[in-house]
């Protein structure tokens, strides 16, 4: 819905009235009214939860398919596929968070305790361990495509950093059974930090590098392409 006509509308009134009374302050109900016109068409629906009393949806695809986490009744944390008002348990191996669904139907998070969580991509009921780039530390699918490729981020120092307070996580890509380490030499000589959270079906990704002060990044054809700011200086 486009507003500028109102906007400058509003603007010529202010100063054709400039003596005017100031206006009266929006109430609780007008408020109410406004968002009903900007929500209208719209219907809140309640997905439910896997049994437990919270539950979070993470992802949609072009399908309607909804993605996420819930707990169920015995107090643990499952990952979730809401479909035509239905939602089923994925059965990864808990605890188990599902963060992004493509328009095929295939889904990605991670699961497991403690410092070894693993990235999965669930297709058809199947759920594959996609592997980490170091044995027993933490890596996690954030974002899939529709071709199936796998993006998010894997530990190289298990428990997410150092003694010193930083962490060495790389951005990495999973792709028919491969896994590419997407942290190259010219990104760690910026930071010992990088993580991928989205993917397009044309196989470009983004993510940031950095701690404190993050850079975004876009990774393409092998290339490491930094994004730039908003601000005229930037400070590691």
């Amino acid at each position: 819905m486009k507003c500028y006509p109102l906007l400058s509308l509003a603007v010529l009134t202010l100063v054709a009235c400039d003596h005017a009374a100031e206006p009266e302050t929006p109430t609780d109900e007008s408020l109410a009214v406004r968002r009903g016109r900007i929500l209208a068409g719209y219907e809140l629906i309640e997905l439910g939860s896997l049994g437990g009393e919270f539950s979070h949806a993470e992802a949609i695809n072009e399908r309607g398919q909804i993605v996420g986490l819930s707990y169920t009744a015995s107090d643990e944390l499952h990952a979730f596929l809401w479909e035509a008002g239905v939602m089923a348990d994925l059965n990864v191996p808990g605890p188990a968070v599902a963060n992004d669904i493509s328009n095929a139907g295939s889904v990605t998070g991670w699961y497991g305790l403690g410092y070894a969580k693993r990235p999965f991509l669930w297709r058809r009921g199947v759920t594959i361990d996609l592997g980490a780039l170091v044995t027993d530390c933490g890596s996690f699918g954030q974002a899939v495509s529709n071709r199936g490729q796998v993006v998010g981020y894997s530990e190289t120092v298990c428990g997410g950093g150092h003694a010193g307070g930083y962490s060495e996580d790389h951005a990495v890509l999973w792709n028919r059974g491969e896994m590419v380490d997407l942290h190259s030499a010219e990104v760690d000589a910026f930071s010992h930090l990088s993580r991928a959270y989205g993917i397009n079906n044309r196989g470009q990704v983004v993510g940031y590098l950095g701690q404190g002060s993050p850079r975004a990044v876009l990774w393409e054809k092998g290339r490491t392409v930094l994004l730039g700011t908003l601000a005229t200086a930037y400070y590691p």
